[in-house]
């Protein structure tokens, strides 16, 4: 879905997100529905600059077409109004928590590799400098 929100901003230009993953204790704080998309992680609100009904279209226009198009749009009478475009992937595998999430992990475990790494290598020193001060 990352790649799908960055086609999203290539064929459009600079974007700005309103909000992208919500926790559910945030959502709830800013009166998100109860079921809100963004705590699923596959839904974005996207400013829309003009605030009119001609930002608006030029904002979907520039949605990527094919597998990357959004599952859903909300319609102009429901949150964003016309004031953001949210859209979001459902029904597609890979949401942008997942991704960070993952992303993530790969983080964690590269430090994990270099402090071993680390831990290793001042091991090794630590036992260099006893044999040759002996």
């Amino acid at each position: 879905m990352l790649s799908d929100i960055d086609l999203w901003r290539y064929n459009y230009g600079a974007m700005t997100a309103n909000s992208a993953y919500r926790n559910p204790a945030h959502n709830a704080a800013i009166n998100g529905t109860h079921n809100s998309r963004h705590m699923h992680g596959d839904a974005i609100d996207v400013a829309n600059p003009t605030r009119n009904q001609t930002g608006r279209a030029a904002l979907i226009a520039a949605l990527p077409g094919g597998s990357s198009y959004p599952d859903y749009i909300e319609p102009t009478q429901l949150a964003c109004g016309l004031a953001c475009v949210h859209a979001d992937w459902r029904n597609h595998s890979q949401t942008y928590a997942h991704t960070y999430i993952a992303q993530l992990n790969v983080r964690k475990q590269r430090q994990a590799s270099v402090a071993q790494v680390s831990r290793a290598r001042n091991d090794t020193n630590v036992f260099v400098a006893q044999v040759h001060s002996k």
